[in-house]
């Protein structure tokens, strides 16, 4: 298995990594689904739904009973799900409140109605951070063999050379130069030639290092 260093998910595969998206993207989408109706209510000023009235509002939606729910352990321990969780209660903590106006007939007001919008948004944002990180697993990590891909060590080459130029420090890194020689003329496989170099200690070595990368996968 690969793990994925820009991601707090344990080391995962594809499979585990597909799933996670294909769950959490359910999620968005039935909460979208709760806010769409929930909205249609305060402007409308229809009745309520008596779940929306309730103290324990957060667990009776489908996001709610999926969340409480969560059997995935890559999902239900990730340090991000518990924020989730905690937006998800402040957020129909909020809501609540509104739905408590339209059944009593008494305006909303405008302060009251930003908080729920300014807290839902938090809550949609911590959940997408989860979707986001599962989605750079898949698209950072070859399916056939796990490791990251090209895409991804250049990104993580780029990062610690802005790293090293932002704060003029030290890199840990060390530089893997490949290089092939010629062809031979009784036509055998041309060698390979790994060597190690010193750390990067300077953005002009760090730039070195970043091209030195680029040149031997193009020609691998």
């Amino acid at each position: 298995m690969a793990i994925n260093t820009d991601s707090t998910f344990p080391a995962l595969n594809t499979t585990e990594a597909e799933e996670i998206v294909t769950e959490l993207g359910r999620a968005l989408d039935s909460h979208a689904e709760w806010t769409d109706k929930f909205r249609t209510m305060l402007v409308c000023r229809s009745k309520p739904k008596p779940t929306d009235l309730r103290d324990d509002s957060h667990k009776r939606t489908v996001f709610g009973k999926w969340y409480i729910a969560q059997a995935n352990p890559n999902i239900r321990d990730h340090p991000g799900f518990a924020a989730v969780g905690e937006n998800s209660e402040r957020m129909h903590a909020l809501a609540r409140e509104l739905a408590g106006c339209v059944r009593d007939g008494t305006d909303i007001k405008p302060a009251q109605y930003r908080a729920f919008v300014k807290s839902d948004d938090k809550f949609r944002k911590s959940l997408r951070k989860l979707l986001s990180e599962a989605w750079d697993f898949l698209r950072y990590t070859d399916p056939l063999t796990g490791v990251m891909t090209r895409t991804a060590m250049q990104k993580r080459l780029d990062e610690e050379q802005e790293r090293v130029r932002r704060n003029s420090a030290v890199s840990a890194s060390w530089i893997w130069t490949i290089s092939r020689t010629s062809m031979t003329p009784t036509g055998t496989k041309p060698a390979t030639r790994f060597s190690r170099r010193s750390p990067v200690t300077s953005n002009s070595t760090c730039g070195a290092m970043t091209r030195s990368f680029a040149t031997a996968a193009r020609n691998s």
